[in-house]
């Protein structure tokens, strides 16, 4: 009886955590989104100052959130993003919009992939 109790209190808390980790990165996703969001505007003015300064905030965005993840999320895939973040100011700046478009479709897969694993599914909890 006492191994049913263990084992029921160990998917209970493995449960928990999933669901917990879920909800920070679909946090942070939002996040990131609305600061995405904010680069439709002057990518499309080809305005670099403004794509620069909105490159900047999500970068110092992402530095906080990256900290909050790391516990939850494959390193590999906070690498992948946070390199695409950094090269954001600097290809806004350089005027390089179509790498920036690209970039920002990369980190917008690499999120959704992120998501993808952190949902509650059997396989994910095994």
């Amino acid at each position: 009886m006492k191994r049913v109790i263990i084992c029921a209190v160990l998917l209970a808390v493995a449960i928990s955590l999933s669901c917990y980790s879920y909800y920070k990165v679909t946090e942070v996703e939002k996040g990131i989104q609305e600061r995405m969001e904010a680069f439709t505007q002057p990518l499309s003015e080809k305005d670099k100052e403004t794509l620069g300064m909105r490159a900047d905030e999500l970068e110092s965005y992402w530095d906080q959130q990256e900290s909050r993840l790391i516990h939850f999320v494959r390193h590999s895939h906070l690498d992948v993003i946070t390199t695409g973040v950094a090269r954001l100011p600097e290809l806004a700046r350089g005027g390089e919009f179509g790498e920036f478009s690209a970039e920002v479709a990369n980190i917008k897969r690499q999120i959704e992939h992120i998501i993808d694993n952190e949902r509650l599914t059997f396989t994910n909890l095994v």
